[in-house]
């Protein structure tokens, strides 16, 4: 079933979020590793593998928030409270934005650099940077730091709130996402 029942989410909504949470996930555990323990001689290649997979993402997150308006999500189960409701939505909001506000920050980022930085959407289509200065290189390199380890604590309220319905309240809303 390609979209959301009553009872699922469908195989491209499926996709897409199992997909980008790949992407992202890797994507902060490289960043982390490639500012942190790589060579800094072999550095720009790596910035640039990790911006192209920063590009992929944005574009996963687009076509996911576009499906999301095409194709509704599926109600919660019966029995969800409240709070659980806004706290599911407020959740998942602070995820759209939070992984939109890492993919925009990384990419001025790029405007900040010593040397201009070609990456490419897909590895085919290059992506214009805007020039920012250098001036700026550390407000942007720690403001995507931030919002990197903030997307990461959000992953884990995330995830943890998918655990408790599954073992807690014994409901389907991970099962169905599975």
């Amino acid at each position: 079933m390609l979209r959301n029942s009553q009872a699922a989410w469908g195989s491209i909504a499926r996709g897409l979020h199992w997909t980008i949470a790949a992407f992202v996930l890797f994507s902060v555990g490289f960043g982390w590793w490639m500012t942190h323990l790589a060579e800094r001689a072999g550095r720009l290649s790596l910035y640039q593998y990790h911006s192209s997979i920063g590009y992929s993402v944005a574009l996963l997150l687009l076509l996911r928030l576009g499906w999301r308006l095409f194709d509704p999500a599926p109600p919660m189960p019966a029995g969800t409270l409240r709070w659980e409701r806004l706290a599911a939505r407020a959740g998942h909001i602070l995820l759209y934005l939070d992984a939109l506000a890492v993919t925009i920050s990384g990419w001025l980022l790029l405007g900040t650099m010593r040397r201009p930085l070609d990456a490419a959407l897909l590895g085919l289509v290059n992506v214009p940077v805007p020039n920012l200065g250098r001036e700026r290189h550390d407000l942007m390199e720690q403001t995507h730091e931030v919002l990197s380890y903030l997307l990461l604590a959000l992953i884990a309220v995330h995830v943890a709130g998918a655990l408790r319905h599954h073992f807690i309240r014994k409901n389907d809303i991970l099962r169905r996402m599975w």
